[in-house]
């Protein structure tokens, strides 16, 4: 005697997308396009080299955290900053950022918290 069974079709599990990204090795933050959803990075006490608030950053609108403290980034902090309408905190301190913060910073209405201290 045989038994029946019913085979029903499996949907294939669908990976969350994307929202938070922690890093702990040298990153060059290159290629974030297709992460439009991301809403945290925190690349806090690294080694990471380059600019701190790279163009690629910038493109991120949902980005409502920002942290790279404490690492060996550079350069100033442009105004392409005034993109991230989401973010609430950036946290930039202990690095080489130089240069004056942008006068569009403050078009910034939801940035409640900012740590540039110890920077050139």
């Amino acid at each position: 005697m045989f038994k029946m069974f019913k085979i029903e079709p499996v949907e294939p599990k669908r990976e969350p997308p994307i929202t938070r990204l922690v890093m702990t090795a040298r990153f060059r933050p290159r290629g974030l396009a297709g992460l439009e959803n991301l809403i945290s990075l925190d690349f806090q006490q690294n080694l990471l080299i380059g600019p701190a608030i790279p163009t690629s950053v910038t493109r991120l609108s949902t980005l409502v955290s920002y942290r790279v403290s404490n690492n060996q980034l550079g350069e100033t902090i442009p105004t392409e900053i005034s993109r991230l309408r989401n973010l609430k905190e950036l946290w930039a301190g202990e690095n080489n950022i130089s240069g004056s913060i942008p006068s569009n910073i403050g078009d910034l209405r939801n940035l409640k918290t900012v740590f540039i201290n110890d920077n050139d």
